[in-house]
């Protein structure tokens, strides 16, 4: 669409009465070129009183307000009244003060030159170069009295609108046992910032010591979304996820704090940051009846032949996931990867960066801690809740082995041994997934990530200022 500032010089005789200004603006506003908006009155006469001034300011103002509001409505134009200088003081505050109340405008007046934006999207920086175009009238007879060289000047600009800055999102990934949370609390306590979980296990109510959710300290410490959110009984897929992570960040947006999008989960993080549209393909009860009968290490060669590359990130051992990624495909008849992206956000991309034996050695003195924590009575209380064996073993890792375990179907130290090597082969498909993303910034310590993120904030500071 295109914008502009129009510019108007009305030159009339300073004796001309109210009524005659009226008909000329009338007259202009009335013509198939009436670009008319508001005027300048230039009195001839430098005699002119304060009263006259204002008289013809006043009457120009009234009668050109209705077709300056058409044409803001019907062109979006952003309007410049101009008053000659030598209008008085006076004369200036009352046109002033009239477009302020009238059109609810913002008004700044200096050197006897008032400039009226309006409070609208179209009030927004441009650029462009400039054109006039000048057009006369004939002499009018009004009431007796003659009006010469009516004439107008519109300057005008043609600019298109830039486009919106997106907002800041700040996405700290890496594998599991990272420690991408405190971290995360951390700086986000430092830069006004609120986290929204990226866990596709955390979403979900009763699974807190498996998945390392945040306690109660660290969500008083930084404001935490995505916990909780739904029954372990019910299905939360990646677009429940993005349809309620996109809401959280808005309400972050809103109330000009900054986001922190925070997990492990590469695929879900990639569908905000990305902006992936994925299709909403509702379950197939026939397939997954079909499917549910084929072991995972089947479903994975079905998957890996369908989509090589969704295969290289899946939990190969997770048959929930499996069949959901077949299904998906399936119905849309295109790889996963292939799927439209938009990306919504200006995003900064930081990873926990560990050496491979610190990570497995975090993993496995992380495991230690939730034993200790309680385990194995978590799992136990949501199956005695209704959750079954099959659900929990289609959770994965720690719901998964110590099932098992309950089931008397692995022994405490086997159970221990299994998980400890799923989570480290668990960790190597989430480094996979990240070491793709050239975005990532891999940081060593919360000092590194607080100077990058300043780093980020200064430069989208300075290019808003610049634009």
């Amino acid at each position: 669409m295109t914008w502009a500032s129009i510019r108007f010089i009305i030159s009339a005789s300073a004796l001309a009465s109210t009524a005659t200004i009226r008909s000329v603006v009338s007259l202009l506003a009335s013509s198939p070129d009436s670009w008319i908006a508001a005027g300048n009155c230039q009195p001839r006469s430098l005699s002119c009183s304060s009263g006259s001034c204002m008289g013809v300011m006043r009457a120009i103002t009234l009668t050109a307000l209705p077709v300056l509001r058409t044409w803001r409505k019907n062109h979006r134009v952003s309007v410049v009244i101009s008053v000659a200088s030598m209008m008085i003081a006076s004369g200036l505050h009352s046109v002033s003060q009239m477009l302020a109340r009238s059109w609810s405008v913002q008004v700044m007046t200096a050197q006897h030159v008032l400039t009226s934006i309006p409070a609208t999207t179209n009030a927004e920086p441009f650029f462009s170069n400039e054109s006039t175009i000048g057009m006369s009238l004939p002499p009018i007879r009004t009431f007796g009295l003659m009006v010469y060289n009516v004439s107008i000047r519109i300057r005008y600009k043609k600019h298109t609108p830039m486009s919106t800055p997106k907002q800041l999102l700040i996405a700290i990934v890496g594998p599991n046992a990272s420690g991408k949370t405190a971290l995360a609390i951390k700086l986000a306590k430092r830069f006004n910032g609120e986290i929204i979980s990226a866990d596709s296990r955390q979403v979900f109510r009763g699974m807190d010591i498996g998945t390392g959710k945040a306690t109660k300290a660290e969500r008083q410490a930084a404001q935490h979304y995505l916990l909780d959110v739904a029954s372990p009984r019910s299905e939360f897929n990646v677009v429940h996820f993005k349809r309620t992570a996109l809401k959280a960040i808005r309400h972050i947006h809103a109330r000009d704090k900054l986001p922190f999008l925070v997990g492990g989960t590469g695929f879900w993080i990639s569908a905000i940051t990305d902006g992936v549209d994925f299709p909403n393909v509702k379950p197939n009860k026939t397939l997954r009846a079909r499917l549910g009968k084929r072991t995972p290490a089947q479903l994975y060669a079905i998957l890996k032949k369908l989509d090589p590359q969704r295969a290289k990130t899946i939990d190969c051992n997770n048959p929930y996931r499996l069949i959901r990624a077949i299904e998906i495909i399936q119905a849309t008849k295109r790889p996963i990867k292939k799927i439209k992206k938009n990306p919504p956000f200006n995003v900064l991309f930081l990873g926990a960066k560990r050496s491979r034996k610190e990570l497995y050695n975090r993993i496995d003195k992380r495991l230690r801690s939730r034993m200790r924590q309680g385990l194995i009575a978590e799992v136990r209380n949501l199956h005695e809740n209704g959750i079954s064996w099959k659900r929990l073993y289609d959770f994965g890792l720690e719901y998964r082995y110590v099932s098992l375990f309950l089931q008397a179907k692995l022994t405490k130290s086997a159970m221990l041994e299994q998980l400890s090597i799923a989570i480290k082969h668990y960790a190597k498909r989430q480094m996979t997934w990240f070491q793709r993303n050239k975005r990532i910034g891999w940081i060593a310590s919360e000092r590194q990530a607080a100077h990058l993120i300043q780093q980020f904030l200064d430069l989208e500071s300075r290019r808003r200022f610049r634009d």
